[in-house]
């Protein structure tokens, strides 16, 4: 039985020996979390987890990362970002790589950031991985296993937007249920001419400013587009 435990020890530490980088979450950054499962439980609407990932290779190396979900009863969207780029992974389908790395130096660190959107409770599982570039091979993973207790009900909102036509003043009127909402108007060129975070009750936006027209405006809900409408002011 000693030899067993000897030849056990010896094999961890020859992985350990072999490791190429550390996995860290930034609020517990002393402690590595390769091959391990991060649990999170939360019932905001919005997520974001952030990790980093350390180059202690001895070399650079062109870091990609690859996302699996592995199990899903929740609803949600979500995005990952890195040293480049947030990408959105609303069509990308339950496995997914980075299309493009960045070379990370030895000792420096790469963004390892997902981001989540929920609309339905649930719980789910996705394991990130981290690739070397270069040869394709996986160098190491962590796994999070998340659980929303948000209820698509959590999620609600109402907007009523009059009169349209309008003359000197907009007026939306919102039941936000929480949620962080705003509006931002543009003009028929694309530019953004107007914007204005939205509270409970009614929001009279001035618009007397504004030409005879076709005007455009945007609902954002949780810094998401929900919907666009036409507006068309008239004096």
């Amino acid at each position: 039985m000693l030899k067993l435990y000897t030849l056990v020890g010896l094999f961890m530490l020859s992985f350990s020996a072999s490791a190429q980088v550390d996995i860290i979450l930034v609020t517990n950054p002393g402690t590595s979390y390769n091959g391990d499962t991060i649990q999170v439980v939360t019932n905001d609407p919005s997520y974001t987890l952030k990790m980093k990932c350390v180059n202690i290779s001895g070399a650079p190396f062109e870091m990609l990362f690859r996302r699996v979900i592995m199990s899903n009863s929740a609803t949600f969207e979500d995005q990952f970002c890195d040293n480049q780029l947030c990408y959105p992974l609303a069509t990308a389908g339950n496995d997914w790589t980075t299309p493009s790395g960045a070379t990370i130096a030895d000792t420096d660190t790469s963004d390892m950031k997902p981001l989540y959107d929920f609309t339905a409770s649930g719980e789910f599982e996705i394991r990130y991985y981290v690739i070397d570039g270069g040869t394709d091979d996986v160098i190491d993973s962590v796994d999070v296993h998340f659980t929303s207790g948000l209820g698509v009900e959590d999620l609600s909102y109402e907007i009523s937007a009059y009169p349209n036509p309008a003359n000197d003043v907009f007026n939306i009127k919102a039941v936000t249920n929480g949620n962080n909402l705003q509006v931002t108007m543009y003009n028929v060129l694309g530019e953004q001419i107007l914007t204005e975070n939205l509270v409970d009750g009614l929001n009279t936006l001035s618009i007397d400013h504004l030409t005879n027209g076709v005007y455009f405006y945007t609902i954002m809900k949780n810094n998401k587009a929900i919907e666009t409408k036409k507006l068309i002011v008239r004096k």
